[in-house]
């Protein structure tokens, strides 16, 4: 005697897309892995289910197939803000990334060797660099005389003689 049972076997249904760290900060250069896990509807962990990666800001952080996030190079001074975002099917989860701005390692102020007369002006520049000597850009600077008395200084660096001094 024998009997045969039709058997059928249903593909599970991705219900969802994890990424891990939630949230990630990083400066310019700077790498790091996101990892995923793809939950089926009734939560079991599927497997060898292809991602799909994506970055909310091309210009600001990469990411590879294999979720390797790259803060690329900016000198700005303020931080960026970046979804990197791993999609399976229809679901997708978002990792938030945050760029910080290069720190700043040196200042140096430009002027030329000059005597300056009662009301007569002199422009002053400033350089600010990373520790690797990168010109850092949009980096707010703020101006201050040792002595007002002797002489003033403007938001822009723009000094001005008081007295001989």
């Amino acid at each position: 005697l024998a009997d045969t049972v039709a058997v059928t076997i249903a593909p599970l249904t991705i219900g969802s897309v994890e990424t891990s760290p939630g949230a990630l900060t990083l400066r310019p250069g700077d790498t790091a892995t996101v990892a995923t896990v793809v939950r089926s509807t009734g939560g079991a962990t599927l497997s060898d289910i292809p991602i799909s990666w994506q970055s909310s800001d091309s210009a600001a952080a990469s990411v590879n197939a294999a979720g390797v996030v790259t803060a690329l190079f900016y000198v700005g001074a303020s931080t960026r803000s970046v979804a990197i975002i791993a999609a399976a099917g229809a679901h997708a989860d978002t990792t938030a990334l945050t760029i910080e701005p290069l720190a700043i390692a040196s200042v140096t102020i430009a002027a030329p060797d000059s005597s300056l007369l009662p009301g007569a002006t002199l422009q002053l520049d400033v350089s600010v660099r990373d520790a690797a000597g990168l010109l850092l850009v949009d980096r707010p600077v703020t101006w201050t005389a040792l002595d007002a008395a002797v002489a003033t200084v403007d938001a822009a660096g723009l000094v001005t003689g008081a007295v001989y001094g």
